[in-house]
């Protein structure tokens, strides 16, 4: 069983429980989520092999991100959501904004080598 950790939404008083880190198959997800789009050239040095990645792919990986780590969502009043996407996606922009810059820590902490993590 992974981790957890509890986000309470200032605005809406939802609690929205997370899973702490992404595992190995939802990493390679997200991988595979911004190369699926990118073409490569191998008769150009590396720095240049590289074709243009679309803009969206950062909307799309939150969205695949948001997908992986929401573990249960529940109202102010303690009734938990079983349509999380909608509930979601009816938030302020305040409690979206929150919800999302911890998506994002989770996601960016789940880059880093386990060595890096300790700095």
């Amino acid at each position: 069983m992974r981790e957890t950790t509890v986000l309470v939404l200032p605005k809406s008083k939802a609690t929205i429980t997370l899973y702490t880190y992404l595992n190995i198959s939802e990493y390679r997800e997200l991988q595979r989520s911004i190369l699926k789009g990118v073409t490569v050239n191998p008769n150009k040095p590396a720095s240049e092999s590289f074709g243009n990645i679309s803009a969206d792919v950062v909307y799309k990986q939150q969205n695949l991100a948001l997908g992986f780590l929401v573990e249960k969502v529940q109202t102010g009043d303690g009734n938990t959501i079983t349509n999380t996407k909608e509930f979601i996606d009816n938030l302020s922009i305040e409690d979206g904004e929150l919800l999302y810059a911890k998506i994002n820590e989770i996601t960016r902490s789940s880059d880093l080598a386990p060595k890096a993590k300790k700095k």
